[in-house]
């Protein structure tokens, strides 16, 4: 039987939340129709700098050290196609939407919805814990949106396969929230806007009455009340969570 290996947990520093689905499983590009929990955080260079080198290294040895669920390394035929299809990097530099670079750089974390227990049969739920800035953190289920500003606590998972290449997928294990945003919402940065001492300033003072107001909580319906852990896989190995 194959050990379980065990993902050292690490922590981004604060950064801007794109398309996030992590409060419900995104089915639209999920192979499982269960879906997966998925979204981007958007760092500033000097923070991507920070992680940068410790994604390459661990997609630069992918290759060597990947293994299938039976724990078998890409041998033969299977090792040079996914040599020649190259490494696959999860970030790529921040975009506005006609293709005109932006400050920063896009980090995308994915992971499955769960599994079930091949021992008892019950299923489980990846569902990111999410923690506020309390001393300590506090356990909260809030909604995340389009322009949070958050931490992610993920661990790297290597994979090299024939028909993909080679890389790692960052699994997101748990979010701390240091700002919520209004649902959509998105900042400045993210469309490359930038100060400009010349230009219109608005008068918080005249504010519009149809100026929308930002949301911080969402209805209890809209998420579960039942008392049933998630965001916690029972059979993982990682260390205790780093806020």
């Amino acid at each position: 039987m194959t050990e379980k290996k065990k993902y050292p947990v690490r922590t981004t520093r604060k950064g801007t939340l794109i398309w996030p689905h992590f409060n419900k499983p995104d089915t639209k590009f999920a192979t499982d129709p269960r879906g997966e929990y998925r979204g981007t955080l958007r760092l500033s260079d000097e923070d991507f700098e920070a992680i940068k080198p410790i994604i390459d290294d661990h997609v630069s040895r992918a290759l060597a050290e990947a293994t299938d669920k039976n724990g078998n390394h890409l041998e033969g035929l299977n090792l040079k196609k996914a040599t020649a299809k190259g490494p696959s990097y999860p970030y790529k530099k921040a975009m506005d939407k006609d293709g005109n670079d932006l400050p920063g750089w896009d980090i995308n974390f994915k992971c499955s919805w769960g599994g079930q227990d091949n021992k008892t049969g019950e299923e489980y739920s990846n569902k990111p814990k999410q923690f506020d800035c309390a001393n300590p953190p506090k356990k909260i289920d809030v909604f995340l949106s389009n322009g949070a500003i958050v931490k992610i606590s993920y661990t790297m998972y290597m994979w090299a396969t024939a028909g993909l290449g080679y890389g790692v997928t960052l699994r997101p294990k748990a979010i701390q929230v240091i700002r919520l945003a209004a649902k959509g919402e998105a900042d400045a940065d993210y469309y490359g806007f930038e100060s400009d001492e010349d230009g219109f300033e608005h008068d918080d003072e005249g504010a519009s009455d149809f100026t929308e107001k930002k949301q911080d909580t969402v209805e209890e319906d809209e998420f579960s009340t039942s008392g049933q852990t998630t965001g916690y896989n029972p059979r993982d190995l990682d260390d205790e969570i780093p806020f």
